[in-house]
């Protein structure tokens, strides 16, 4: 009885064991079952995410690629345009990027830009220099698409061999020096392809006076012991001289200074360039009071000589670069100081073509201290300091400090007695008859100053067409 119950005992006891056993493993088993059923979900999230990085990512280089594609397009016909009309205030407001990508919506299969990361799309608005990129990534169709919007402003450089100016005083034109001109350093020559008339008494004490159109002296000229002698002086070879174009310098502009009255974001605008458009004046609306500007006054619009007129009403220097349109400019004040001057680039552009240029002028007669404005990316180892579509006359004194350019469409007179650091060139295109200036010359007592040739954005000899670059881009 005893052994029967013993091992009644003992097969209960294994058979709960068993039982607890099978228990423990079953829990073990749903235990890792859970584990990887988690380790696979985070596993797929993961891939997810990485895939989606991905594509964020290919959609960016989709849109770059279609931005390039559109430079490319341009640069056979810079007219081409998708159809696209831009609306005002559009670029840099919430709804440029909805506007972008509902436009690259619109286009058609046969217009995507298919590359291995994507489609993309390139837009270029009627009458803008404003161009966007649209990628898609994978497909523009499809339902889980990343979408890249990039925005940029392009131009045309170009391929020409650069001229560089190696004389503080060089012009196409007759040249007249009745005045008393001193000229130092090893750059500071001058030279005419015209006649050359000296009735005054200039000084060059590291250079030479040269023409290439004959030449009278009566007054007493002073050049350095290396010149070429008398009877060659005035038969020297015809110098090279660039078109001087003030609209072509209009990507320089950070403040355009319009007919009307008001100023505009130009091109080169430190936050606002990219709202220029395609001509001046287009860009952002920045002043439209009758309240001085930036020392600027607007002095009415429209002469039938001088276009509108603009004068320079402060003696505090305002630094920029200022483009004037159709417009003439006069600086009767003196801003800017030897330790402080005056960082300013004056581009004045007229209206109409030679001989019958209306506007364009730019009048210096107060005593301006100033120098070659070199902010911002635009400008950077820029020399130009005055451009003119017509004439410049200074009647000042004042200063131009460090290495400048100024230069003219026609002609230059200095009539005042300013320390310039800088070369002038007159290209003496033509002489239009409503000017103040008919002549190049110089009947004041200034001191140039120039020990180096200085780089100019201008170029003599077409190697090929212009190039289209692209200005800058963000993304939208």
């Amino acid at each position: 009885m005893i052994n029967l119950r013993l091992r009644s005992l003992i097969s209960t006891s294994h058979r709960e064991d068993r039982g607890a056993a099978l228990a423990i493993v079953a829990m073990l088993g749903s235990a890792l079952m859970l584990t990887a059923s988690v380790v696979v979900a985070r596993g797929v999230a993961q891939f997810g995410n990485t895939a989606g990085s991905g594509c964020w990512e290919q959609a960016l280089a989709t849109a770059e690629s279609a931005l390039n594609w559109g430079l490319g397009e341009l640069q056979v016909d810079q007219s081409f345009t998708t159809g696209e009309v831009l609306a005002a205030g559009l670029v840099g407001s919430a709804a440029e990027r909805d506007w972008a990508v509902a436009a690259a919506d619109a286009v058609t299969v046969a217009d995507l830009i298919v590359t291995p990361e994507g489609e993309g799309v390139f837009i270029r608005p009627v009458d803008s220099s404003v161009i966007y990129g649209v990628g898609f990534c994978d497909h523009r169709d499809s339902p889980s698409r990343r979408v890249r919007v990039v925005r940029g402003t392009w131009g045309l450089t170009s391929s020409a061999a650069s001229w560089t100016a190696n004389r503080a005083f060089l012009t196409d034109d007759e040249f007249v020096i009745s005045g008393n001109p001193d000229f130092h350093g090893s750059a500071a020559s001058a030279h005419a392809n015209g006649f050359v008339t000296v009735s005054g008494n200039p000084s060059f004490h590291d250079g030479c006076l040269t023409g290439s159109a004959d030449g009278l002296v009566s007054g007493n000229l002073n050049v350095h012991a290396s010149c070429p002698p008398a009877s060659e002086q005035f038969v020297q070879p015809v110098e090279t001289i660039p078109n001087i174009v003030p609209r072509d310098l209009w990507p320089l502009s950070e403040y355009d200074m319009c007919p009307d009255g008001t100023v505009s974001a130009g091109p080169a605008h430190p936050t606002l360039g990219n709202t220029a458009g395609a001509e001046p004046c287009l860009g952002q609306l920045l002043h439209q009071s009758s309240l001085v500007y930036r020392g600027w006054k607007f002095d009415g619009c429209c002469d039938a000589k001088e276009g509108a007129k603009w004068a320079y009403d402060a003696n505090s220097p305002y630094d920029g670069a200022y483009y004037f349109h159709e417009a003439t400019v006069r600086v009767p004040t003196g801003p800017g100081t030897n330790t402080m001057p005056w960082k300013v680039l004056i581009i004045a552009a007229g209206s109409g073509s030679c001989p019958a240029i209306v506007g364009g002028d730019v009048f210096m007669s107060g005593n301006a201290v100033f120098s070659p404005y070199t902010a911002g990316s635009a400008h950077t180892d820029n020399h130009l300091a005055i451009v003119s579509g017509r004439d410049i006359e200074w009647s000042g004194n004042g200063r131009l400090k460090e290495p400048g350019i100024v230069a003219a469409h026609e002609q230059i007179k200095i009539n005042g007695n300013p320390q310039v650091e800088s070369a002038f060139i007159a290209q003496g295109a033509c002489d239009s008859p409503d000017s103040n200036v008919h002549d190049t010359e110089i009947s004041g007592n200034p001191t140039f100053t120039l020990n180096a040739p200085l780089s100019t954005p201008w170029s003599i000899a077409s190697s090929g067409p212009p190039q289209v670059w692209l200005l800058a881009w963000d993304e939208v």
